[in-house]
Protein backbone atom coordinates (compact mmCIF):
# COMPACT_ATOMS: atom_id res chain seq x y z
CA UNK A 1 0.00 0.00 0.00
CA UNK A 2 1.60 2.85 -0.76
CA UNK A 3 1.75 6.11 1.57
CA UNK A 4 -0.04 8.64 2.17
CA UNK A 5 0.54 12.28 2.11
CA UNK A 6 -1.94 15.22 2.56
CA UNK A 7 -0.81 18.79 1.24
CA UNK A 8 -1.99 21.50 3.34
CA UNK A 9 -1.62 24.50 0.96
CA UNK A 10 -3.49 27.27 -0.33
CA UNK A 11 -0.64 28.20 -3.06
CA UNK A 12 -2.64 26.20 -6.48
CA UNK A 13 0.59 26.33 -8.25
CA UNK A 14 2.63 25.18 -5.50
CA UNK A 15 0.39 22.33 -4.52
CA UNK A 16 0.17 20.63 -8.17
CA UNK A 17 3.75 20.89 -8.01
CA UNK A 18 3.62 18.73 -4.92
CA UNK A 19 1.20 16.54 -5.62
CA UNK A 20 2.90 15.70 -9.16
CA UNK A 21 6.53 15.13 -7.74
CA UNK A 22 4.94 13.03 -4.67
CA UNK A 23 2.72 10.72 -6.69
CA UNK A 24 6.17 10.07 -9.72
CA UNK A 25 7.78 9.04 -6.21
CA UNK A 26 5.02 6.40 -5.41
CA UNK A 27 2.65 8.40 -2.81
CA UNK A 28 -0.75 8.84 -2.92
CA UNK A 29 -1.69 12.23 -2.15
CA UNK A 30 -4.55 14.16 -0.94
CA UNK A 31 -5.12 17.95 -0.80
CA UNK A 32 -6.08 20.46 1.47
CA UNK A 33 -6.34 24.41 0.04
CA UNK A 34 -7.43 25.92 3.74
CA UNK A 35 -6.58 25.01 7.62
CA UNK A 36 -10.18 23.89 8.09
CA UNK A 37 -10.47 21.48 5.30
CA UNK A 38 -7.45 20.13 6.07
CA UNK A 39 -7.81 19.22 9.19
CA UNK A 40 -11.33 17.76 7.97
CA UNK A 41 -8.83 15.64 5.97
CA UNK A 42 -6.43 14.66 8.41
CA UNK A 43 -9.35 13.00 10.68
CA UNK A 44 -11.41 11.61 7.62
CA UNK A 45 -8.34 10.15 5.63
CA UNK A 46 -5.61 9.29 8.53
CA UNK A 47 -2.51 10.24 6.21
CA UNK A 48 0.98 8.61 7.07
CA UNK A 49 2.35 12.39 7.14
CA UNK A 50 1.05 16.19 6.80
CA UNK A 51 2.81 18.56 4.92
CA UNK A 52 1.56 21.82 6.33
CA UNK A 53 1.34 25.34 5.53
CA UNK A 54 1.87 27.96 8.50
CA UNK A 55 0.03 30.67 6.81
CA UNK A 56 -3.59 29.68 5.85
CA UNK A 57 -7.23 31.37 4.88
CA UNK A 58 -10.14 29.71 7.87
CA UNK A 59 -8.00 28.20 10.03
CA UNK A 60 -4.05 28.60 10.57
CA UNK A 61 -1.06 26.38 10.00
CA UNK A 62 -0.61 27.20 13.83
CA UNK A 63 -4.16 25.97 15.00
CA UNK A 64 -4.27 22.67 12.59
CA UNK A 65 -0.83 21.74 14.34
CA UNK A 66 -2.00 22.48 17.54
CA UNK A 67 -5.12 20.35 16.57
CA UNK A 68 -3.38 17.17 15.43
CA UNK A 69 -1.45 17.19 18.09
CA UNK A 70 -4.20 17.22 21.05
CA UNK A 71 -6.08 14.60 19.04
CA UNK A 72 -5.87 11.17 20.55
CA UNK A 73 -5.94 9.62 16.68
CA UNK A 74 -4.24 12.41 14.89
CA UNK A 75 -1.13 13.01 17.77
CA UNK A 76 1.14 10.83 16.49
CA UNK A 77 0.95 11.87 12.65
CA UNK A 78 4.44 13.33 11.57
CA UNK A 79 4.02 17.27 10.25
CA UNK A 80 6.54 19.22 7.68
CA UNK A 81 5.36 23.09 8.38
CA UNK A 82 6.35 25.04 5.35
CA UNK A 83 6.63 28.38 5.42
CA UNK A 84 7.81 31.37 4.30
CA UNK A 85 9.53 32.58 7.51
CA UNK A 86 12.85 31.40 8.20
CA UNK A 87 14.05 33.03 11.30
CA UNK A 88 14.87 30.74 14.22
CA UNK A 89 12.50 32.46 16.01
CA UNK A 90 9.68 31.24 13.83
CA UNK A 91 11.65 27.62 13.27
CA UNK A 92 10.67 27.36 17.89
CA UNK A 93 7.46 28.24 17.18
CA UNK A 94 6.91 25.28 14.67
CA UNK A 95 8.61 22.67 17.10
CA UNK A 96 6.95 23.80 19.65
CA UNK A 97 3.67 24.00 18.21
CA UNK A 98 4.76 20.15 17.50
CA UNK A 99 6.06 20.29 13.65
CA UNK A 100 8.48 17.71 13.33
CA UNK A 101 10.72 19.39 10.28
CA UNK A 102 10.29 23.13 9.06
CA UNK A 103 11.26 23.97 5.31
CA UNK A 104 11.16 27.32 4.35
CA UNK A 105 9.95 28.43 0.84
CA UNK A 106 11.37 28.41 -2.02
CA UNK A 107 12.90 24.78 -1.55
CA UNK A 108 13.63 22.06 -3.84
CA UNK A 109 11.62 19.29 -4.92
CA UNK A 110 14.00 16.73 -3.74
CA UNK A 111 14.67 18.12 -1.03
CA UNK A 112 11.10 18.08 0.78
CA UNK A 113 11.23 13.97 -1.10
CA UNK A 114 14.16 12.99 1.54
CA UNK A 115 12.43 14.74 4.42
CA UNK A 116 9.28 12.88 3.96
CA UNK A 117 11.27 9.75 3.90
CA UNK A 118 13.47 10.25 6.75
CA UNK A 119 10.31 11.05 8.80
CA UNK A 120 8.59 7.76 7.34
CA UNK A 121 11.83 5.51 8.01
CA UNK A 122 11.17 6.46 11.98
CA UNK A 123 9.37 3.54 11.99
CA UNK A 124 7.06 1.74 14.99
CA UNK A 125 7.15 -1.72 16.04
CA UNK A 126 7.19 -3.63 12.43
CA UNK A 127 3.05 -4.71 12.63
CA UNK A 128 2.71 -2.79 9.59
CA UNK A 129 0.79 -0.14 11.06
CA UNK A 130 1.23 3.42 12.71
CA UNK A 131 0.66 4.28 16.08
CA UNK A 132 -2.02 6.34 15.01
CA UNK A 133 -3.51 3.43 13.34
CA UNK A 134 -3.40 1.54 16.53
CA UNK A 135 -4.73 3.80 18.71
CA UNK A 136 -7.92 4.18 16.35
CA UNK A 137 -8.46 0.86 16.24
CA UNK A 138 -8.43 0.55 20.25
CA UNK A 139 -10.57 3.84 20.52
CA UNK A 140 -13.35 1.91 18.30
CA UNK A 141 -13.05 -1.28 20.17
CA UNK A 142 -13.23 0.41 23.42
CA UNK A 143 -16.39 2.92 22.52
CA UNK A 144 -17.53 -0.29 20.99
CA UNK A 145 -17.28 -2.77 23.87
CA UNK A 146 -15.74 -1.91 26.84
CA UNK A 147 -18.00 1.83 27.70
CA UNK A 148 -21.12 1.07 29.25
CA UNK A 149 -23.73 3.80 30.68
CA UNK A 150 -25.74 3.22 33.78
CA UNK A 151 -25.57 3.40 37.31
CA UNK A 152 -21.87 1.57 38.75
CA UNK A 153 -20.30 1.21 42.08
CA UNK A 154 -16.16 1.88 41.20
CA UNK A 155 -13.40 -0.54 43.06
CA UNK A 156 -12.39 3.14 44.77
CA UNK A 157 -15.95 3.09 46.21
CA UNK A 158 -17.31 5.83 44.22
CA UNK A 159 -20.29 5.92 42.04
CA UNK A 160 -20.76 7.10 38.66
CA UNK A 161 -22.62 7.02 35.38
CA UNK A 162 -20.64 4.77 33.15
CA UNK A 163 -18.31 2.03 33.37
CA UNK A 164 -15.27 1.50 31.40
CA UNK A 165 -14.11 -1.57 31.59
CA UNK A 166 -10.99 -2.75 30.17
CA UNK A 167 -10.38 -6.12 30.35
CA UNK A 168 -13.53 -6.89 28.02
CA UNK A 169 -10.32 -5.78 25.34
CA UNK A 170 -7.42 -6.67 27.10
CA UNK A 171 -8.47 -10.32 27.12
CA UNK A 172 -9.16 -10.43 23.46
CA UNK A 173 -6.35 -11.64 20.87
CA UNK A 174 -7.04 -7.74 18.93
CA UNK A 175 -7.08 -5.85 22.29
CA UNK A 176 -4.24 -7.31 23.87
CA UNK A 177 -2.03 -6.84 20.59
CA UNK A 178 -3.25 -3.28 20.38
CA UNK A 179 -2.70 -2.06 24.12
CA UNK A 180 0.55 -4.01 23.84
CA UNK A 181 1.67 -2.43 20.63
CA UNK A 182 1.48 1.05 21.29
CA UNK A 183 2.62 0.97 25.24
CA UNK A 184 5.92 -0.77 23.50
CA UNK A 185 5.92 2.10 20.52
CA UNK A 186 5.84 4.73 23.70
CA UNK A 187 8.51 3.04 25.79
CA UNK A 188 10.57 1.59 23.00
CA UNK A 189 14.38 3.21 24.02
CA UNK A 190 13.78 3.93 27.33
CA UNK A 191 16.23 2.87 29.92
CA UNK A 192 14.37 0.29 31.84
CA UNK A 193 14.19 -3.21 32.88
CA UNK A 194 10.57 -4.14 33.43
CA UNK A 195 6.89 -3.25 33.17
CA UNK A 196 4.26 -4.14 35.27
CA UNK A 197 1.27 -3.01 37.16
CA UNK A 198 -0.97 -4.37 39.53
CA UNK A 199 -3.26 -7.57 39.13
CA UNK A 200 -5.88 -8.02 37.64
CA UNK A 201 -6.01 -5.00 35.52
CA UNK A 202 -1.94 -5.06 34.74
CA UNK A 203 -2.45 -8.98 33.92
CA UNK A 204 -3.42 -9.41 30.17
CA UNK A 205 -1.18 -6.39 29.25
CA UNK A 206 2.15 -7.45 30.71
CA UNK A 207 1.05 -10.63 29.01
CA UNK A 208 0.59 -8.84 25.59
CA UNK A 209 4.11 -7.05 26.33
CA UNK A 210 6.35 -9.58 26.59
CA UNK A 211 5.01 -11.54 23.91
CA UNK A 212 5.48 -8.58 21.60
CA UNK A 213 8.19 -7.60 23.18
CA UNK A 214 10.07 -10.73 22.41
CA UNK A 215 9.17 -11.21 19.01
CA UNK A 216 10.54 -7.95 17.76
CA UNK A 217 13.81 -8.37 20.17
CA UNK A 218 12.57 -5.56 23.05
CA UNK A 219 13.49 -7.61 26.01
CA UNK A 220 11.54 -6.42 28.68
CA UNK A 221 10.60 -8.38 32.04
CA UNK A 222 7.32 -8.08 32.74
CA UNK A 223 6.19 -8.89 36.51
CA UNK A 224 2.16 -8.33 38.32
CA UNK A 225 1.87 -7.21 41.95
CA UNK A 226 -0.56 -8.15 43.94
CA UNK A 227 -2.79 -6.66 46.60
CA UNK A 228 -0.89 -8.49 49.70
CA UNK A 229 2.01 -10.74 49.94
CA UNK A 230 1.09 -14.35 49.37
CA UNK A 231 1.10 -16.59 52.47
CA UNK A 232 1.86 -19.34 50.86
CA UNK A 233 4.87 -20.84 48.40
CA UNK A 234 7.46 -18.09 47.97
CA UNK A 235 5.27 -15.63 50.10
CA UNK A 236 6.39 -13.31 47.22
CA UNK A 237 4.28 -9.73 46.45
CA UNK A 238 5.83 -9.14 43.37
CA UNK A 239 5.51 -11.71 40.95
CA UNK A 240 7.31 -12.81 38.02
CA UNK A 241 11.08 -12.78 36.57
CA UNK A 242 13.01 -11.54 39.18
CA UNK A 243 13.74 -7.49 39.22
CA UNK A 244 17.06 -6.53 41.03
CA UNK A 245 17.61 -3.31 43.58
CA UNK A 246 17.83 -0.36 41.48
CA UNK A 247 15.96 -1.77 38.58
CA UNK A 248 14.07 0.70 36.46
CA UNK A 249 10.49 -0.18 35.78
CA UNK A 250 7.54 1.21 34.23
CA UNK A 251 3.90 0.32 35.90
CA UNK A 252 0.96 -0.01 33.26
CA UNK A 253 -3.06 -0.70 34.36
CA UNK A 254 -6.24 -0.60 32.24
CA UNK A 255 -7.97 2.50 33.91
CA UNK A 256 -7.29 4.78 36.45
CA UNK A 257 -9.59 6.39 38.54
CA UNK A 258 -8.13 8.03 41.78
CA UNK A 259 -4.77 5.87 41.59
CA UNK A 260 -4.75 3.66 44.32
CA UNK A 261 -3.87 1.04 42.79
CA UNK A 262 -0.85 1.81 41.38
CA UNK A 263 0.37 3.79 44.02
CA UNK A 264 0.07 0.98 46.01
CA UNK A 265 1.97 -1.27 43.59
CA UNK A 266 4.81 1.52 43.24
CA UNK A 267 4.95 1.12 47.26
CA UNK A 268 5.62 -2.96 46.96
CA UNK A 269 8.02 -1.94 44.63
CA UNK A 270 9.95 0.54 46.47
CA UNK A 271 10.33 -1.52 49.00
CA UNK A 272 12.20 -3.66 47.17
CA UNK A 273 14.50 -1.18 46.09
CA UNK A 274 13.04 -1.04 42.55
CA UNK A 275 12.51 2.89 40.60
CA UNK A 276 8.98 3.04 38.89
CA UNK A 277 9.75 5.63 36.65
CA UNK A 278 6.42 5.95 35.08
CA UNK A 279 2.85 4.71 34.67
CA UNK A 280 0.81 4.22 31.73
CA UNK A 281 -3.00 3.33 31.82
CA UNK A 282 -5.09 2.85 28.68
CA UNK A 283 -7.83 5.18 30.08
CA UNK A 284 -7.67 8.10 32.28
CA UNK A 285 -11.00 9.03 34.07
CA UNK A 286 -9.67 12.28 35.45
CA UNK A 287 -11.31 11.77 38.83
CA UNK A 288 -7.70 12.54 40.60
CA UNK A 289 -5.34 9.92 39.45
CA UNK A 290 -3.17 12.43 37.53
CA UNK A 291 -2.79 14.72 40.84
CA UNK A 292 -2.42 11.43 43.25
CA UNK A 293 0.33 10.02 41.46
CA UNK A 294 2.27 13.36 40.80
CA UNK A 295 2.15 13.75 44.83
CA UNK A 296 3.85 10.28 45.05
CA UNK A 297 6.36 11.41 42.26
CA UNK A 298 4.96 9.20 39.65
CA UNK A 299 3.76 10.46 36.42
CA UNK A 300 0.85 9.45 34.75
CA UNK A 301 0.50 8.81 31.11
CA UNK A 302 -2.58 7.76 29.30
CA UNK A 303 -3.49 6.23 25.52
CA UNK A 304 -7.01 8.04 25.90
CA UNK A 305 -8.46 9.89 28.82
CA UNK A 306 -12.66 9.49 29.61
CA UNK A 307 -12.89 13.18 27.98
CA UNK A 308 -11.35 11.92 24.61
CA UNK A 309 -14.83 9.40 24.44
CA UNK A 310 -16.76 12.83 25.37
CA UNK A 311 -17.86 11.93 29.30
Amino acid sequence: MNKKVLIIEDETQLCEFLELRFLKEGFEVILAHNGLKGWEKTKAENPDLVILDLMLPELSGEEVCRKIRKDPLTEKIPIIMLTAKGTDADKVVGKVLGADAYMVKPFEGAELIAEVRKLMKKKDIPTGETTQDLKARLFKLLEKEALKKGKFVLSSGKTSNYYLDGRVITLTPEGAYLVGSIILNSIKGEDIHAVGGPTLGADPITGAIAVLGHINKIPFKTFIVRKAVKEHGTQRQVEGPELKKGDRVILVDDVATTGKALIEAKTALDNLGIEVVRAMVIVDRCEGARENLSKVGLELDSIFTIKDFGL
